[in-house]
């Protein structure tokens, strides 16, 4: 008579094979399987996240250089203007002196309130102040 080592001798019971159906195996090769799956789907979901961050991001600095530009040629347009103005009343380099004077007191209280604002300004307000301007 033959006997069959995986015979459980006690209960006469047969413990199960390994490959008989599938067993650890194949559970292990299922899980290996699934946690790909879910890596794959992980890196699928970051990509489009990315694609979706950097294409919103490169909106909004196309967008800021554009209105840039706008307020550039529009302050250098007006200088002109006024530079034009000016110089039939004054000297010319007495209109460019005081178009440059302008320019320095306009461009530090524009500095010195952006400078306060982002000081008083927690990082969420601060964030919510850029978000509300665009």
């Amino acid at each position: 008579m033959h006997v069959d080592p995986s015979r459980n001798g006690d209960h006469g019971t047969r413990a199960p094979a390994p490959e008989a159906d599938g067993g650890v195996a194949s559970a292990i090769d299922r899980a290996v399987d699934a946690a790909q799956s879910v890596v794959v789907d992980q890196i699928g979901l970051a990509r489009l996240e990315l694609e979706r961050t950097l294409g919103a991001l490169v909106r909004r600095v196309a967008l800021s250089a554009l209105g840039v530009t706008g307020v550039v040629a529009s302050w250098v347009l007006f200088l002109a203007a006024a530079y034009h103005l000016l110089a039939r009343t004054l000297s010319p380099l007495t209109s460019l002196g005081l178009l440059c004077v302008l320019n320095l007191v306009l461009g530090t209280a524009a500095l010195a309130r952006a400078t306060e604002r982002l000081r008083g300004a927690t990082p969420t307000e601060a964030s919510e102040a850029r978000d509300a301007g665009h």
